[in-house]
């Protein structure tokens, strides 16, 4: 949760506080980005790029329910954001919702075609569905897409099997 603060009880400026949270992130040290990037939107909320990292350090603890809304934001404020798109799939897809992952990540085919990472999944989210033929077929696209990353070996042998 975002929280506001006096002018006089915050120290720093909305991009000095981005680069703490910067920094924190890419360390690892979520919790401190956290923090970090609540204070930099409580000084400017118009920042939705660390409200996109805000949200992914929320995701990374596992705290899916608080990613989720931050994401929201920020896919309304950019439309086109496809990587928000796509970590909100993962949230979902975690909290298993796979139909509301599913949407998100042919969302993501919509704004970027053809990307793996959203082919992966979705492939995942149509065989738990139920439809296994059009998951191997996805999964065909994401393995050329993925260019020799790992696919799913459990998957790929339920498609090799049918």
């Amino acid at each position: 949760m975002v929280f506001f603060c006096a002018l006089s009880s915050c120290s720093g400026s909305a991009a000095s506080w981005r680069k703490k949270a910067d920094d924190a992130y890419a360390k690892g040290r979520y919790e401190e980005a956290i923090s970090a990037y609540e204070r930099v939107l409580a000084l400017d909320s118009t920042q939705t790029e660390a409200r996109f990292f805000l949200a992914v350090s929320h995701q990374v603890q596992g705290s899916y329910h608080k990613a989720i809304p931050l994401l929201d934001e920020v896919i309304i404020q950019e439309p086109d954001a496809y990587k928000a798109v796509l970590n909100r799939g993962h949230c979902y897809y975690a909290l298993n919702d796979y139909r509301a992952a599913m949407a998100d990540y042919e969302l993501v085919l919509e704004l970027e075609p053809g990307y793996g990472l959203a082919l992966n999944p979705l492939a995942h989210m149509q065989f738990y569905l139920g439809d296994s033929a059009q998951a191997c077929r996805t999964l065909e696209l994401a393995t050329e897409a993925m260019a020799g990353r790992e696919i799913d070996p459990r998957l790929r042998e339920a498609c090799e099997g049918s």
